[in-house]
């Protein structure tokens, strides 16, 4: 709501406007120049198991077989995902034993 209130502002006031909300107003100003997102997106990133390219790739790879008539389980889409994951980095993380949640959501 404050971000939208700086948008609507002809002269923006970041010292008013988070007054007005009782924030932070380095935070705010920080925020509205995209210099700092929400902590919900800093602890996603934290926790992809997939760079964007890999994860753009799965989800065009899914989208293919779904149009195709493929249904889908979750089983199926994590051999996806392992296979995106290809290379010297799929074999460390096989030797660390790591291995890929499939709980998280978009």
């Amino acid at each position: 709501m404050a971000i939208a209130d700086l948008e609507s502002q002809s002269r923006i006031n970041y010292a008013a406007t988070a007054k007005k909300y009782h924030i932070d107003r380095t935070t705010l100003a920080r925020r509205h120049r995209g210099e700092t997102g929400i902590r919900e997106e800093a602890t996603s990133n934290r926790h992809k198991a997939l760079t964007d390219l890999q994860e753009k790739a799965l989800i065009n790879r899914i989208n293919t077989l779904n149009a195709r008539g493929m249904p889908l389980t979750p089983h199926i889409v994590k051999n996806l995902a392992e296979r995106a994951v290809t290379g010297l980095a799929w074999l460390q993380w096989k030797c660390l034993g790591i291995t890929l949640d499939m709980t998280r959501r978009p």
